[in-house]
Formats: C-alpha cells, sequence, structure tokens
C-alpha cells in the first residue's frame, strides 16, 4: 500500500517541533541590531536567515521521508543513534544538518548569555563568561542524551513556551501598545497581529502540546 502524502496524525508533533526550531528568531532583537557593524543591512539579513532556514527545514524533512519512509507503522525513538542502513545520502544529510547547527547554535545562544550575564554577572572577567558558556552548551546535549524520548519532550516545549514567547505575547504586546496610542497598526497588520495569535499561536500551539504530551506520557 502506498504511504500517504501526509501522515495527519504525526502533524501535531511536527508542529511542535517546527515551533521549537523557531526558537531563533531571538536573534531578532534590538541588541543583535545594534552591534552590526552596518545596521542598514538588517533587513536584508533577516530576510537572508528566513529563506535560509526556511530551505533547511524543507530539505530535511524530505530528507527524513526519503530515508526512513520504510518505517510505515514506527518512530524513529531514538534522536541520538540511528540504527539504520546508512547510505552516502544519509552521511550528506548528517554533515549538512550538523553545519547548519554550527551556524544557528551560536547566534541562538548569543542573546542568551548576552541577558544572563548582563543581568547576574555583569563584572566577571571573560574566562568566568567563557566557562558559564561552555558548562551551558554541554548541560544542553547532556539533557538531550539522557532524557529519554527527547524528541516528544522539544515537540511540548515548543508547542507551549514557543507558541506563547514567538506567537502569542509578542502580538497581544504590540497590539496593546497600538489600543494606548503607543504604536500606529495599520488594519491590515493589526488582522495580521490577531491571526498570528490565534492561529499559530493559540490553536496550532495548543494542538501540538497536546498531542506532545500525550505522546511524551504514552
Amino acid at each position: 500500500m502506498a504511504e500517504p502524502a501526509v501522515r495527519w496524525e504525526s502533524v501535531p508533533v511536527a508542529m511542535g517541533l517546527a515551533v521549537f526550531c523557531n526558537e531563533g528568531m531571538v536573534v531578532l532583537t534590538p541588541s543583535v541590531h545594534a552591534v552590526m557593524c552596518f545596521p542598514k543591512r538588517f533587513p536584508r539579513a533577516v530576510i537572508a536567515m528566513t529563506v535560509y532556514f526556511t530551505a533547511n527545514y524543507l530539505l530535511i524533512g524530505v530528507a527524513g521521508d526519503f530515508l526512513f519512509s520504510y518505517l510505515r507503522d514506527a518512530v524513529v525513538a531514538s534522536e541520538v543513534t540511528l540504527s539504520f542502513h546508512l547510505t552516502l545520502v544519509h552521511r550528506v544529510a548528517v554533515c549538512l544538518y550538523i553545519f547548519q547547527l554550527l551556524l544557528s547554535f551560536p547566534l541562538v545562544t548569543f542573546t542568551v548569555f548576552a541577558s544572563i550575564e548582563q543581568s547576574w554577572l555583569p563584572d566577571a572577567p571573560l574566562t568566568a563568561r567563557r566557562v558559564l558558556r561552555a558548562v551551558l552548551v554541554l548541560s544542553a546535549g547532556a539533557v538531550a542524551v539522557l532524557v529519554p524520548r527527547f524528541g516528544d519532550f522539544i515537540a511540548a516545549a515548543g508547542g507551549l513556551a514557543n507558541s506563547l514567547g514567538i506567537y502569542i505575547l509578542p502580538n497581544l504586546a504590540i497590539l496593546k501598545a497600538a489600543s494606548l496610542g503607543e504604536l500606529q497598526l495599520s488594519a491590515p497588520r493589526r488582522l495580521a497581529c490577531w491571526l498570528i495569535t490565534g492561529v499559530f499561536g493559540v490553536a496550532a500551539g495548543a494542538l501540538a502540546t497536546g498531542v506532545s504530551v500525550k505522546h511524551l506520557f504514552s
């Protein structure tokens, strides 16, 4: 029997994972804009980053379907070691994914480290800051290795926390500022804020969170 084009039963988990991956949007902060050598290039950088990450998401999805579609009634349960037949295509896909992480991980952690160090360690020497960064990175890797069903955990976290932090709260803050007269919003942009909040934030986030939590504890 031919495989369906879309496996609808796994769409909520995929949505949660995609939302979690979109946490890279935190690099779009005023602090990043302020430290750029050429701030006028910020819009161009945003467009390039969006195209690059979107292409990566699509390519990884296609590669995953191409490599593992033979698992008709199973899921990839191990996120660390995959006991599949390794081919040249598989090795290239893994290397490309690692390369993508080498570019994205420092960008995402930059804003996290900058916020923590500015608030808690304003006078700490550079060596102490580097040690803290290394410990945090290694701790994140240890959690990924040791936590069972880490993929479902990430999907649940993405569905809940990132839906709030990326789609719901920022747009509600923009709408609130507009209602107080602190920000000028056109009718289309106001409608877009409500649509993003309702569709991507509330509806998609709730569905992804619910299904991911169910898978996590099943």
